[in-house]
């Protein structure tokens, strides 16, 4: 049931691709070469395997690339990363979803006009998953890029996340549905290592973490 929580999205389209170039190379090899002139049926199969490739190597099957800002350090350049990353990949035209995790919000502050005007947050969104995270997204004021808005209230997740099964995978499990949406989805995350990270680690196909040049911020 929980099995789809484990799988990279990414991983298994690039076994697709490599699995089908080997098709087409057998084929070729075996069947084009040995046998020599092509007939009708030959050539069938060079159609069914060009439709079976570019279906699945169309841009509407790709998944998004998700990468999760994180340091348990504070002050290190979570935000200003993951911030500056969301915006830099929106005005190269990227569709970009940036997503703040972190309860002090300063990603949605950085990034949103009056965030308290929208009714939910990723707050809300995380304990009561039905919602679907499409009511926690707003647009920024950076064309091209928009944000799961954060609220103080994400403090009370982890309490109210203690003992639920499914307690780390709830980030990666509302996000799922989106990821065809967007290109790019970049986490920002709080300076602890408890629950609300670690939901980002498991969503996350990439890890940043910035650092200083000092010896009490590793």
């Amino acid at each position: 049931m929980y099995l789809y929580r484990y799988i990279n999205w990414n991983l298994v389209s690039g076994f697709i691709d490599v699995f089908f170039f080997l098709c087409c190379l057998i084929y070729f090899q075996y069947f084009k070469i040995i046998v020599g002139r092509p007939t009708r049926c030959y050539f069938l199969l060079d159609i069914c395997f060009l439709f079976l490739y570019f279906m699945f190597n169309s841009k509407e099957l790709k998944l998004s690339l998700i990468i999760a800002i994180t340091n348990q350090k504070g002050g290190v350049g979570k935000t200003t990363t993951a911030v500056n990353l969301a915006a830099a990949l929106s005005f190269l035209g990227y569709k970009t979803l940036l997503v703040d995790t972190d309860p002090q919000a300063n990603t949605t502050i950085s990034c949103v006009e009056d965030p308290y005007q929208y009714e939910y947050s990723l707050y809300d969104v995380l304990i009561d998953p039905k919602l679907g995270i499409h009511k926690a997204i707003v647009p920024s004021t950076i064309p091209g890029l928009e944000v799961v808005i954060s609220r103080i209230s994400m403090a009370k997740l982890e309490p109210s996340l203690i003992g639920e099964i499914d307690g780390h995978f709830r980030l990666r499990d509302i996000i799922l549905p989106i990821r065809k949406k967007y290109q790019f989805i970049i986490v920002d995350t709080p300076p602890t290592l408890g629950l609300i990270t670690l939901n980002a680690l498991v969503a996350a196909d990439y890890i940043l973490i910035p650092i200083q040049s000092s010896y009490l911020c590793l």
